[in-house]
This record gives structure tokens, C-alpha cells and sequence, in this order.
């Protein structure tokens, strides 16, 4: 199943049980039923790491799960693991691409991040934050015309984007070329 559609149908039903596993929310009053969500139970632990099963069922959903909460508590080797499986499973999720880009900025991984946002990108054209997000690994990879080129389309798609004004700002400025 496409992760979108299982995201949203998770979120759909499962958000309550979710939510009382993870420490639980002031706006969900409703515990987690025993036996309903098991696998979210274990994943709601503090100690995130490769010993939380998640079921094959899950899929993608799963490996988001785990990812987000590795990343909540700041292990970002098992969040990265966790969304490179995520991606696996369904190749076809832009957002699951865009996070793990972001996870692969942070470790200084800029080629396999750039890989990940183009796919993105191309699953998602309109999709702002993605084109964002590939302009400023293309600067930080020293391709400043792709990176001006990315941050104008940005611009075509979202006029008013501040930070595509302000980074394409700061390429044109550094060229010593003003529009």
C-alpha cells in the first residue's frame, strides 16, 4: 500500500492508541485498548533501537514510526537505518525520501542526500520544501548555477518563499551578479 494512504489511514484510526503509547497527549483521553497497537506499545519505550519489532504488516508506516521516535530521542543512526528501510519499502513516498535527505545533511552525506531529494523532487514537483531543500545541497556541493536555477523555480512556484529570496540572494551576491 502506498505509504500515504497507510499514513493516513493510521492516522485515521490509529492516532489515539498511538498517541496513549507515546506518553500520551492532553487532547486524547482515550487509553490505548490492550492488544490493539502492541507493536506501538514496545516502539513507545525510551530505549529506541533495532530490538523493537515492527510487523511486516506495517511497512513503511512501521519504519516511520521508528524513525520519528530514534529522531525525537536523538539517535540519528537508527532514525537514518529506519528511513532508509521506510524508503524500501515504498520507493514511492516523498516524504519518506525528504527525510531521510535531511538525516543525510546531518551526517555530511550530501551526494546520497542529493540522490534522495532528486527522487523526491521527481515524485513531488511542486512540493516547495523538497526544491528548497535540493537548491541548498546543490550550493553546499558547489553547483551554484543549479542551485540559482532551483531557487528561481522555488520562486515561480511560491513567489513570497523567504528563504528561496534570501539564499538566492546570497548566491547572486557571491557571484558579485545583481539582477
Amino acid at each position: 500500500m502506498h505509504f500515504r494512504k497507510l499514513f493516513q489511514l493510521w492516522t485515521a484510526t490509529l492516532v489515539v492508541g498511538c498517541s496513549a503509547a507515546l506518553g500520551g497527549c492532553s487532547m486524547f483521553s482515550k487509553p490505548l485498548k490492550p492488544g490493539a497497537f502492541p507493536w506501538a506499545v514496545e516502539l513507545g519505550t525510551s530505549n529506541i533501537d533495532e530490538t523493537a519489532k515492527v510487523p511486516s504488516e506495517a511497512g513503511a508506516l512501521g519504519h516511520f514510526l521508528k524513525a520519528e521516535l530514534a529522531t525525537n530521542n536523538g539517535d540519528h543512526d537508527v532514525a537514518m537505518k529506519e528511513y532508509e528501510a521506510a524508503v524500501a519499502a515504498d520507493p514511492s513516498s516523498a516524504l519518506l525520501r525528504q527525510r531521510l535527505t535531511m538525516l543525510y545533511v546531518r551526517a555530511n552525506r550530501l551526494q546520497e542526500a542529493k540522490q534522495q531529494i532528486e527522487a523526491a523532487v521527481e515524485l513531488d514537483p511542486e512540493d516547495v520544501q523538497s526544491r528548497v531543500l535540493l537548491a541548498g545541497i546543490l550550493s553546499a556541493l558547489g553547483q551554484e548555477d543549479a542551485a540559482v536555477a532551483e531557487y528561481e523555480h522555488v520562486l515561480q512556484l511560491d513567489p513570497k518563499n523567504q528563504e528561496a529570496h534570501l539564499f538566492l540572494g546570497a548566491l547572486y551576491g557571491k557571484r558579485n551578479q545583481f539582477p
